[in-house]
């Protein structure tokens, strides 16, 4: 008989959240239910949870959802035990997420696919029990990613696929496909040669270190959308999310 052993404590895995997109009519019009990724991220003491923005709207397709649901665990021995928490995205008439300063939302060429929700209020009694990026996480040096070839990983939910019996997300690796900080087609974004799906929208992108115990890894970015069947994943820059929560342009005014 195979002995199951006790699942170990892998930081990485309870840094990410499986995302619904709900509907409960408070939007400026009804939207249809959504599943995505997102991870939570400290910065200037307050937690957030970062995911795509066409997860909490996208005009285009006329997704307008109003309501995020969400889980974490409670435990760093027991991944079983987990809490659903859901969130409003508006109040009173006004959006509850942040996004880009510079966003244009009558161009889709000027959108910068992240969004940041303030949860600080719902997690603060929580958070002995997650795993948050920070902002030291973005602050990536040049010796990281050296060149174009260098390995990655991604971390999310691809066509919501996970265990669900212990609740721990799917993490998939490839390779830097562009070169890692330039703009790529003059956005701030790279790709990477990673098989995914949807699902995963609004998972990090990142270099792992360490043992798993901490998030020592680099956050490179957060996936959004992939180039057609070649199998490569748009990956917005993660310095764009400090950016975004203070409101700054991306020339850093």
């Amino acid at each position: 008989m195979v002995k199951i052993l006790p699942v170990p404590y892998n930081a990485y895995y309870y840094s990410v959240t499986q995302i619904e997109a709900q509907s409960h009519g408070k939007a400026p019009k009804p939207s249809t239910q959504l599943y995505a990724t997102g991870f939570f991220f400290i910065h200037q003491a307050r937690i957030y949870l970062i995911t795509n923005r066409h997860v909490v709207i996208y005009e285009k397709e006329g997704r307008y959802p109003d309501h995020l649901k969400f889980y974490i665990h409670m435990s760093k021995d027991n991944p079983k035990l987990t809490k659903d928490i859901t969130i409003p995205l508006y109040g009173d008439e006004k959006k509850l997420w942040l996004e880009h300063i510079d966003n244009d939302p009558s161009d889709d060429k000027k959108i910068i696919d992240v969004a940041a929700i303030d949860v600080h209020k719902e997690l603060i009694d929580y958070y002995d029990h997650i795993e948050c990026w920070s902002t030291k996480n973005t602050q990536i040096t040049l010796e990281s990613v050296f060149n174009s070839f260098i390995n990655v990983s991604l971390i999310g939910y691809p066509l919501g696929f996970y265990d669900k019996e212990n609740m721990l997300p799917i993490n998939r690796s490839g390779t830097l496909a562009s070169m890692y900080g330039q703009n790529f087609n003059d956005r701030p974004r790279f790709l990477v040669d990673i098989i995914t799906h949807k699902g995963c929208s609004g998972a990090p992108v990142y270099l792992a270190m360490g043992d798993g115990k901490h998030l020592w890894g680099d956050l490179l970015g957060v996936l959004s959308g992939t180039e057609g069947q070649l199998n490569l994943g748009y990956v917005w820059y993660s310095y764009l999310i400090p950016q975004i929560i203070e409101k700054k342009h991306l020339d850093g005014s």
